[in-house]
C-alpha cells in the first residue's frame, strides 16, 4: 500500500459502518499498487446488477439462496478448488472477481457484498475450517456454501465436514454466528500473512 491507501484503509475499518468491500480491495493495493479500489468496489456494483434479474423478490430465504448460488456460482462460475489454498490471488478481492476463484472467505466476501446490493441480509459465517454464508429474513436463514458453487449446505454437513478436518460436532451456537467486517478483515489479513511468510521460507 502506498501511504494514502494505508491512512484511507485505516480510516475504512475505524468508521463506525466498515466498507468491507473497499477494505479488500485496499488490501490489494498492497500487492499492486497501482490498483483502483474503487474500480473494484465498482465491479460489485456491475455484479449485482448482472444477478439482480435472477434473484426473486420477496420470497423465502431458501428461495432467494438458492437463487443467488446459481447466479454467482453456477450461471458464473465463482468457485474455489484445493489448489487456491496455496494461491495468494485468492485471498484478493480484486483477483477473485477477475479470476473467478477464490478462498472461501473471499467468495463469501463477494456474497455478503452483491448481496447488500441487491437489499438482501446475507452473513458471513465462519465455522471451524470453512467459510460459508447465510441468507436471512431475520427469522429463517438459509446456508450457501460459495466455495463449492455457492450450493446450499447445512448445519449437518458443516458439522461433518469439520469433523473430517478434526473439529469434533455438533456445531455450537457460537460456531453459527455472523461474523462482522472487522473480523473478516482480520481473518483475511491473516490468512495473507501466513501463504506470505510459508512462500518467504521457501
Amino acid at each position: 500500500m502506498t501511504s494514502a491507501s494505508r491512512d484511507r484503509f485505516a480510516e475504512v475499518v475505524r468508521a463506525e459502518r466498515v466498507d468491507l468491500a473497499l477494505a479488500c480491495a485496499l488490501i490489494g493495493v498492497e500487492v499492486d499498487a497501482d490498483l483502483d479500489a474503487d474500480a473494484v468496489v465498482a465491479l460489485l456494483d456491475d455484479l449485482a446488477a448482472d444477478v439482480l434479474r435472477d434473484v426473486p423478490a420477496d420470497e423465502p430465504p431458501s428461495s432467494v439462496a438458492t437463487a443467488l448460488g446459481r447466479a454467482l456460482g453456477g450461471r458464473l462460475g465463482y468457485c474455489g478448488t484445493p489448489e487456491d489454498y496455496a494461491d495468494l490471488r485468492s485471498s484478493l478481492l480484486h483477483e477473485v472477481l477477475r479470476r473467478r476463484r477464490g478462498l472461501p472467505i473471499l467468495l463469501s466476501v463477494m456474497y455478503l457484498e452483491v448481496g447488500a446490493r441487491l437489499g438482501l441480509l446475507v452473513e458471513g459465517i465462519g465455522v471451524p475450517g470453512h467459510f460459508v454464508v447465510g441468507v436471512t429474513d431475520g427469522v429463517e436463514r438459509a446456508l450457501l456454501d460459495p466455495f463449492a458453487g455457492g450450493t446450499p449446505t447445512t448445519v449437518r454437513e458443516l458439522a461433518e465436514r469439520a469433523a473430517r478436518g478434526g473439529a469434533m460436532p455438533p456445531l455450537g451456537d457460537a460456531d453459527l454466528q455472523a461474523w462482522g467486517p472487522v473480523d473478516i478483515l482480520t481473518r483475511v489479513l491473516g490468512n495473507i500473512r501466513a501463504l506470505s511468510t510459508s512462500a518467504e521460507s521457501l
